[in-house]
């Protein structure tokens, strides 16, 4: 149960502490707007974090829908050259920042 809890800690301090720049504040407004949506997709999260669901594949489904989320919020309007570039570096970031943060 404490490596699930962990590893959902450090992924969010990393979201949140990462360096400036528009792939960090991309993953801080995908995360916070995945949240905001209530029901599953914050009771989820919540629960993980709180102990009380301690199921890696529930840490991996939500970090899977947050990063959808994300990907479907940058390429919302016109896909332009430039969003897909920052999306694709959202994907990259995000994926190296979970596989780093799991206690294996």
């Amino acid at each position: 149960m404490s490596s699930t809890i962990h590893t959902l800690f450090g992924l969010l301090h990393t979201i949140i502490c990462a360096s400036p720049g528009p792939t960090r504040k991309e993953m801080c407004e995908a995360c916070f707007d995945y949240l905001s949506l209530g029901g599953v997709f914050s009771d989820g999260p919540i629960a993980l974090l709180a102990g009380q669901n301690s199921r890696p594949l529930s840490l991996l489904y939500h970090f899977i829908g947050v990063a959808t989320y994300g990907l479907v919020r940058i390429m919302m309007s016109f896909p332009s050259p430039k969003k897909m570039w920052t999306g694709a570096r959202f994907i990259l970031v995000n994926t190296f920042h979970f596989i780093f943060s799991i206690n294996i």
